[in-house]
């Protein structure tokens, strides 16, 4: 690092560029700024001495740039004083008389601009994007100005009136004097970092002044100051405008949500600092892959806080629902599905099941008086233990199997939390639900629910006919207990005509309604809390086909010998154990000894030395390729660990032979694979691109098992 004092035009002499990153906010100074750098000038220009002003320090750094053109620095820090510095040699220019030819021509061509030069290179001074166009045209003095809003424009134009305005005293400015004062009297320290210098620390260190800046452009700047300067443009064109165009004030909350994907809690705080460590040690192809990634993922988020982004009407209503809930939670979850829904590694109807059980998930637990604090921890693991395969059954198994605080409550228990739960304490929640069980009738004319509101039909306020209808003793304490659960609300328009009218009144006007849930009370003789809990039972019908149920306890679709889909598709028992037979057959012949079985899928020598799992699968088809899947029990590494033979035999149905892997390849393995906590981990067979199996790990290169191969019959 290099600090010495200089002349502020000396960043304005000489062929070279002092150029403002792209990345940096555009020309923000007003007149209060203006003002100030002004009477400092000003103050300057009316001394008779020869004292100069300091105007503080700026910081720059040798731009990396391509060895062609003039010579670039970057500005850290110091861009509102070199920006009004030029603005204000523009308007000096425009204010000498017409006779001064060489002055204009001096302040033009030595001091605006690099001679000669083509392009942006032509500029002696570059500003951030968004203002390059409005400053090139100060510095050609063409176009028109008056109607211009940029910021830039306005200073230019304030300057100029405080030329024309004259000095303290009233007097005519000697705009070739004002030029000298420029010169020789304005000087600041400019430090200049070395490229071995880390300029990120002084920026951050420097950004405590000012405006602050979101964690989204500390990212900005980061990133882009990887790249050369002449490639920034193309990156932030490409890459990052688009982002930050698509979500503007969410864009640092994507990137929250984008690092969450991999099942780590980042703070909203921290969303800088763990990109930076994401990318501290990679070249530009590095950072540039990252931005094309974010890139992509950001148009799926933009889907996730924007639904009607989504073209595809049955998405769009299921993404519109978790947004109306506000799952901000489920977010990094929901990313990783629609990145294997954009894969094609999960059909539309898989995706859209999986965002249909999410919400049964979240709601079942509010309807159940679940805590919700911990939902971001339930998300965060599940996109942690991520399963691109049979994804949907994973999902249901992995939310399935929570307890306590942790769980996604059954019929039993979402139907008693149904009868009695006070749904009415949240009334935005309770309009949700109400809105969902009117959509589920599929009337061919749906009502505008927008224009709708909840009706209690046992009122709020009690009247002498309801307190005999409900009951003769104790119309209070039902009322207590009744009147905010769902069993009591329904949706009209006539909310205020309604209000407290008795229960035969209310049923006429419920028989004009258009509402689907109001022809229920058409059968109804009296209103109390037998009747509202019939009511509620009827509902819940609705809402445990809305909000589909959990796996029952102990039930594991991807439990066993093979992962089970739909019953037709899964593989015939008796063909599934003649395989493994011939399986063990094959293996007992090799090793020399006698395999029977233990227990399961288990088997072992009668001296205990060679023993064996022989899980079986059938192939599974994606839109790519085909893989393999297998369970890989908690309990097998101690039974496994026993003996002086170990081995995890992969059969496939369709195959004239298995894989005889030794279980220690597997074990040393396993911390690397997806896991259903207290059940297994996650095997996959996959076909690599030449056709040929390999053992798949997640985020790696699979491992080939053709070397463990062994015939069958």
């Amino acid at each position: 690092m290099e600090a010495f004092p200089s002349q502020i035009i000396q960043f304005f002499n000489g062929f070279k560029q002092s150029v403002i990153p792209l990345f940096q906010r555009p020309y923000e100074w007003k007149v209060p700024n203006w003002q100030t750098f002004w009477e400092d000038t000003l103050e300057r220009y009316e001394s008779s001495t020869d004292a100069s002003h300091f105007m503080g320090a700026i910081v720059t750094m040798p731009a990396r740039s391509v060895p062609v053109g003039v010579a670039k620095h970057l500005v850290i820090d110091g861009q509102q004083r070199l920006t009004t510095l030029a603005l204000l040699l523009c308007a000096i220019r425009d204010e000498l008389p017409p006779d001064a030819k060489v002055a204009r021509t001096w302040i033009q061509n030595h001091y605006l601009t690099n001679d000669g030069y083509e392009g942006w290179d032509y500029l002696k001074f570059l500003p951030t994007q968004d203002d390059r166009d409005g400053f090139k045209i100060l510095i050609s003095s063409e176009g028109n100005l008056e109607s211009s809003a940029l910021q830039m424009h306005k200073a230019y134009e304030y300057l100029r009136h405080k030329i024309k305005q004259g000095d303290s005293d009233g007097n005519s400015i000697d705009v070739s004097k004002l030029l000298e004062t420029i010169e020789r009297k304005l000087v600041i320290v400019n430090i200049n970092l070395g490229e071995t210098e880390d300029p990120y620390l002084i920026f951050e260190s420097l950004n405590a002044k000012g405006s602050p800046l979101t964690q989204a452009d500390l990212v900005r700047n980061y990133f882009l100051m990887k790249f050369p300067v002449t490639a920034q443009e193309v990156i932030y064109q490409d890459l990052w405008l688009p982002m930050q165009r698509r979500l503007g004030d969410n864009l640092t909350e994507f990137m929250r949500h984008y690092l969450m994907r991999n099942g780590e809690e980042v703070l909203k705080d921290d969303v800088y600092s763990q990109l930076k460590k994401r990318v501290q040690d990679a070249n530009a192809d590095g950072v540039k892959s990252i931005l094309e990634e974010m890139n992509r993922i950001s148009g799926y988020y933009l889907r996730l806080i924007r639904p009607t982004e989504e073209a595809d009407p049955d998405l769009q209503e299921s993404l519109l629902q978790l947004l109306k809930w506000d799952v901000t939670t489920s977010y990094p979850l929901t990313l990783k599905l629609y990145e294997c829904y954009a894969r094609n590694e999960i059909s539309k109807d898989e995706f859209n099941q999986c965002l249909v059980n999410i919400e049964s998930f979240v709601i079942r637990r509010m309807v159940c008086g679940v805590a919700t604090n911990q939902l971001k921890r339930i998300f965060l693991q599940a996109a942690k233990d991520f399963m691109s395969t049979n994804t949907l059954i994973w999902l249901r198994e992995n939310l399935s199997s929570g307890l306590g605080g942790r769980r996604w409550p059954r019929d039993e228990e979402f139907k008693q939390g149904w009868l009695h739960y006070s749904i009415y304490s949240v009334p935005r929640r309770c309009k949700l639900v109400l809105d969902a069980l009117e959509r589920s009738y599929g009337h061919k004319e749906p009502a505008a629910l927008e224009a709708a509101s909840i009706e209690h039909v046992m009122p709020q306020t009690l009247t002498d006919e309801w307190r005999s209808m409900i009951a003769t003793m104790g119309a209070d304490e039902v009322h207590d207990v009744w009147v905010d659960t769902i069993g009591n609300l329904t949706l009209t328009a006539y909310n205020p005509e309604l209000s407290n009218l008795g229960f035969e009144e209310k049923k006429k006007l419920y028989a004009t309604s258009h509402y689907s849930l109001n022809e229920y009370f058409s059968g109804c003789e009296t209103w109390d809390s037998g009747a509202i809990a019939m009511r509620a039972i009827q509902l819940w019908e609705q809402a445990k086909k809305l909000w589909p149920s959990p796996n029952p306890p102990g039930e594991s679709k991807l439990h066993g010998d093979i992962a089970e889909d739909d019953p037709d598709e899964q593989t015939n028992n008796a063909l599934l154990n003649a395989k493994r037979e011939m399986i063990v057959a094959a293996l007992s012949q090799r090793e020399g000894v006698k395999l029977s079985k233990t227990k399961g899928v288990l088997y072992s020598s009668e001296n205990g030395e060679v023993r064996a799992a022989i899980p079986v699968s059938r192939r599974y088809t994606r839109t790519a390729s085909s893989y393999y899947w297998y369970g890989y029990s908690v309990d097998w590494p101690a039974i496994l660990s026993q003996g002086e033979k170990l081995f995890l035999v992969l059969g496939c149905m369709d195959k004239n032979h298995a894989y005889a892997i030794p279980n220690e390849v597997v074990e040393a393995l396993l911390n690397q694979l997806y896991l259903t906590p207290n059940r297994h981990w996650h095997i996959m067979l996959e076909e690599n691109e030449s056709g040929q199996l390999e053992l798949s790990v997640p985020e790696k290169h699979g491992i080939p098992v053709g070397k463990y191969e062994i015939k069958l019959g």
